[in-house]
């Protein structure tokens, strides 16, 4: 079982987080507020709310669950075989919910990088790969690959600078497949792609790709 959640957030206001940060969890009031950029603030704002509705569709209400984060942060409820993960870019937040250990990720396409960051954070087999493309075609590439290495360091629950170069994604076979130091891990990604943004979800199982959830922001607001 595997559900998948999306929302414009952009409607979202600074004046909205006094009014519904209450809503959230415990560790999500203290992740919105240890944010300084407004932006970004609004988005994690947004990624609650979207949980909320979430865990609820799941018949669990966010208010009276224990919230519990592993060593990276990663947050999980103890004594309930439901797991959720979050992430935000752009102008949209992004959930998924599962039934197993699961990471999600999405990424604005047309944001910033340069051959620092891929020297820095990816695998060399990665870097030839993304180096071969240019342009528009190269831009496309970094960010799908970001996203699915970002999902699957989510998904085992482990901070990117300890793992992200060390493993490579394989995006030129039927499946994409993870490589770390020449084992070939199971892992399942369900992508989702637009004009502007990468997304990508990972799993232990695997499983038909489930629809995106379009999630009315506003009728969250409540």
């Amino acid at each position: 079982m595997i559900t998948v959640y999306i929302a414009d957030a952009s409607s979202l206001s600074l004046s909205m987080l006094d009014k519904y940060l209450n809503n959230l969890p415990a560790y999500r009031q203290q992740k919105v507020l240890s944010i300084k950029a407004v932006p970004a603030r609004k988005l994690s704002l947004g990624a609650g709310l979207l949980l909320n509705h979430a865990l609820k569709e799941h018949n669990i209400k966010s208010a009276s669950a224990k919230f519990y984060t592993n060593d990276f942060g990663k947050p999980y409820l103890k004594n309930i075989n439901i797991y959720f993960n979050l992430s935000h870019s752009g102008k949209y937040v992004f959930c998924a919910i599962s039934n197993t250990e699961i990471g999600c990720d999405i990424q604005k396409s047309n944001a910033y990088y340069n051959f620092d960051i891929i020297k820095r954070f990816f695998h060399p087999a990665e870097q030839k790969l993304i180096l071969t493309k240019t342009g528009t075609e190269q831009k496309k590439l970094f960010f799908r690959i970001w996203a699915l290495k970002e999902s699957y360091v989510k998904n085992i629950g482990i901070g990117i600078a300890h793992t992200f170069k060390n493993f490579a994604v394989n995006i030129n076979t039927a499946n994409v497949t993870i490589a770390e130091k020449q084992k070939i891990h199971s892992y399942y990604f369900i992508e989702y792609c637009s004009a502007d943004y990468f997304a990508a979800v990972c799993t232990n199982q695997k499983c038909i790709k489930p629809c995106l959830q379009w999630v009315d922001i506003k009728k969250l607001l409540i």
